[in-house]
């Protein structure tokens, strides 16, 4: 068994500090285990097991939208956007 320090977690789930301890508040996070007087570090296997429960969850229902291209938004014409016209700049 491989223990993680706190770097190498959010490598690995690619979440913040802050978000690990809220979820592990709710034991939605596995919980670290204490190496030392002011150390903790996290199981890989479990932290494993975590990524892929997440992964199967997102199969059975994904509450998150497709997430939009950047600059879609703020490329797409807007019809009520006012627009210059001829050499000098005057709006229409």
């Amino acid at each position: 068994m491989r223990l993680l320090r706190l770097p190498a977690v959010i490598e690995k789930c690619g979440i913040r500090q802050t978000q690990i301890y809220r979820q592990m508040e709710t034991g939605a996070f596995p919980a670290p285990i204490r190496v030392g007087q002011r150390q903790v570090a996290w199981s890989e296997q479990e932290l494993d097991e975590w990524i892929a429960a997440k992964i199967a969850a997102r199969h059975e229902h994904d509450p998150i939208r497709p997430a939009t291209p950047r600059g879609a938004r703020r490329n797409a014409p807007n019809p009520a956007r006012k627009k210059k016209t001829g050499a000098k700049g005057i709006w229409s």
